[in-house]
C-alpha cells in the first residue's frame, strides 16, 4: 500500500530529510479513457459484489466519465458462431 510506503520513507528519512518522501496521491474520479456507459454498468457490478461481500476490498467513490458512448450489453449463453459473427459486423469498440 501507498501509506505503508510513505511510513517507510518517513522511519528510514528521518526529520532531517522530510522533502524526500512522496507526496500523498489525489484521489481523481474522473476517467477519461471509458465513456460513462462503460464506468456505470461497472459501477452496478462493484456494487452487487460489496452488497455480497462487504468488506472483500476497499469501496472508492464511483467513477465519472466524461462523455456518453454506446450504451453496453452484457452476452448471457450465447453461440460461438452468433457471438463471432457479432463483433464481425459489428466491432464498434467491443470487448469480449
Amino acid at each position: 500500500r501507498f501509506e505503508e510506503i510513505r511510513s517507510v520513507g518517513y522511519h528510514v528519512a528521518g526529520t532531517n530529510h522530510q522533502s524526500l518522501i512522496l507526496n500523498k496521491p489525489m484521489t481523481v474520479n474522473v476517467n477519461y479513457r471509458s465513456h460513462s456507459g462503460i464506468l456505470n454498468t461497472a459501477a452496478a457490478v462493484l456494487r452487487c459484489i460489496f452488497t455480497v461481500f462487504p468488506d472483500s476490498a476497499k469501496q472508492l467513490p464511483e467513477d465519472k466519465g466524461v462523455f456518453r458512448g454506446p450504451r453496453p450489453g452484457v452476452l448471457q449463453k450465447i453461440s460461438r458462431e452468433l457471438l463471432t459473427a457479432f463483433v464481425i459486423e459489428k466491432q464498434n469498440g467491443i470487448i469480449v
